[in-house]
């Protein structure tokens, strides 16, 4: 009985899947650079307003499991500054061209939850090359109030996407270098101010190191 072409592609497509495809548990911890975009909006007719969280290191802390090349998943949570900084663009009230620019500054610390989900496939026995996307959601808090600001605690949800690979060094312990964007609503930690009214893109490339049970 001849059997199809493509039935033997397949069955050898996961004869040499099963060959590398072995469950994994691990927990991770990484340190990374949070490395933010601009969010924009429009004041009133006389300026417009920008938000430009500060650049800054953050941890992360990772559980993973991995079922098969298909299936997997992650709970993280990472910690970072987030600065936010306002910057005012004023016009002149009958002119386009600006005359100044106000500045504005909190500090603040960003908490986040993520829940992801994982595709990956070894490249040799000890290299695991992942991709990952999901959504979590991000908290930031103001740490100090200047005088006659009002600041409360923003919370905004994110979507995650990302790729890495990691090395199996010994029995239990590797390392893990990934990249990871996160998308999140601009945060309005002072409530005084206009929240501006679009998505910040912040990348955030990381290594660290896995424990496998």
């Amino acid at each position: 009985m001849k059997i199809p072409l493509l039935r033997c592609l397949l069955l050898g497509f996961a004869f040499a899947t099963m060959n590398f495809a072995v469950a994994q548990t691990d927990v991770g911890l990484s340190v990374y650079g949070a490395f933010n975009g601009i969010a924009r909006t429009t004041v009133d007719s006389y300026g417009d307003e920008y938000l430009r969280p500060a650049n800054a290191a953050g941890g992360m802390l990772e559980f993973r499991h991995i079922h098969s090349p298909w299936v997997g998943f992650e709970a993280t949570y990472s910690l970072n500054r987030a600065n936010q900084r306002y910057v005012y663009a004023i016009f002149g009230p009958t002119s386009t061209s600006g005359y100044g620019t106000g500045f504005y500054s909190l500090s603040a610390y960003a908490h986040e939850f993520t829940g992801d989900w994982i595709v990956s496939n070894h490249l040799t026995k000890s290299v695991l090359l992942f991709a990952l996307a999901g959504a979590g959601v991000q908290i930031t808090a103001p740490s100090s109030s200047p005088s006659g600001s009002q600041t409360a605690t923003s919370s905004t949800p994110s979507y995650i996407y990302g790729f890495g690979a990691d090395w199996q060094m010994l029995r239990h312990i590797g390392l893990r270098a990934q990249y990871r964007g996160d998308i999140h609503k601009a945060p309005q930690i002072d409530t005084q101010l206009n929240s501006p009214n679009s998505f910040i893109h912040t990348a955030e490339p990381m290594v660290g190191v896995y424990y496998r049970f």
